[in-house]
């Protein structure tokens, strides 16, 4: 496993200072052909709300403005970023593990080679309390398609941030994972994408532990059985954050949150969308198989699996497709508390989901 190391001092400014070339260094590119020709990515161009709109809460405009921050730096400033632009993949890499790091997170960062590219699959765990032996997965992409600014993973990746940051001093009853993939984006081999290379490794992991704790019939010390906290956490449910930079409008002016669910996820999938209902959005089941994303491998081994992506499916990142930065903000102030329902969060604070605490930028 290749492990990195950033400095929470680096340079938040990814163009402007030394981190692209730093971090794409730490991340082996040697053999990699990065093309030269520069990206013009769209700037942060922003839907205006309609009129119809009841204005954000206060906590949602909060949220709204992290997530244009979010998206700036990874569609506007860093651009296009996959494995034939490693330099700006890498530093996608290095701005997402730094904001972790930033909320006082852990980083575990997971190494994978792909056409002699050193890939980072980046997670973070909110520990579980009485049910802590299960585990939702939350994943998002934060590379771009070849020729893309990728505002739509941007996006994604920015909604994985944020709920990170709302979910500092959770008290979970399950544990909850939120994963950034490096590849699946771009057009790969399925098999090849990041989040078929998780579902591997964590398969791995759990028959090496399950092999390892097989207890003798006979056992002559105590210590001949493994611990049981050493158990990796059961993954109970997968929600993919997929494209959440624009949706479609029904009839009644409504923002479309399209969504799928795998066999067996009924569970996850009703509470997610009972939290997301309601002026001004409204969520519009599809056929599961309209998403082509990291959820289908969770499927094949049988873990629920449920992914979100706005209602419209734009051709590029052109200034006229404007994203809803608005309705996004409020898909993550919603799917927090839809969130706390099926992981049995404990109220903190006087009834509040999670402890007041200080501004976040």
């Amino acid at each position: 496993m290749i492990r990195l190391h950033f400095s929470r001092r680096a340079r938040r400014s990814v163009l402007g200072g030394g981190l692209l070339f730093v971090a794409a260094a730490h991340l082996g590119c040697a053999g990699a052909t990065s093309e030269t020709t520069p990206v013009v990515a769209p700037g942060p161009v922003v839907r205006a709300p309609d009129a119809s709109d009841p204005p954000l809460t206060s906590d949602e405009e909060a949220i709204r403005d992290r997530l244009a921050r979010h998206v700036r730096v990874l569609a506007t400033e860093i651009g296009e970023r996959h494995t034939n632009r490693v330099w700006e993949l890498a530093s996608a890499a290095a701005y997402v593990a730094l904001e972790f790091e930033e909320l006082g997170y852990g980083v575990e960062r997971m190494g994978e080679e792909v056409d002699g590219v050193a890939l980072q699959t980046l997670a973070v765990t909110v520990p579980g309390g009485a049910r802590g032996d299960q585990q939702l997965v939350i994943g998002a992409r934060y590379d771009s398609p070849r020729g893309s600014a990728g505002r739509g993973e941007a996006a994604a990746t920015a909604a994985l941030l944020e709920l990170a940051r709302t979910l500092r001093g959770a008290r979970p009853s399950r544990a909850i994972r939120l994963v950034a993939f490096p590849l699946g984006a771009a057009e790969v081999d399925p098999s090849r994408r990041s989040g078929a290379h998780f579902v591997r490794d964590a398969v791995r992991v759990r028959s090496q532990f399950v092999e390892s704790s097989a207890i003798p019939s006979e056992p002559s010390r105590e210590e001949d059985a493994a611990p049981t906290e050493d158990l990796p956490p059961d993954v109970v449910g997968f929600l993919e954050l997929g494209r959440l930079d624009r949706f479609e409008r029904d009839s009644a002016m409504r923002s479309v949150v399209r969504w799928g669910a795998s066999p067996g996820a009924a569970d996850l999938a009703g509470l997610l969308v009972e939290g997301l209902e309601g002026a001004p959005l409204v969520a519009e089941e599809a056929r599961w198989a309209e998403y082509d994303g990291e959820s289908a491998h969770f499927e094949q081994k049988n873990v629920p699996s449920v992914w979100l992506d706005g209602g419209a499916k734009p051709t590029s990142d052109a200034p006229s497709g404007r994203w809803d930065v608005d309705t996004l903000a409020r898909i993550v102030h919603r799917l927090r508390f839809g969130l706390a329902a099926f992981t049995g969060e404990s109220a903190t604070n006087g009834g509040m989901l999670t402890p007041d605490l200080p501004a976040v930028r």
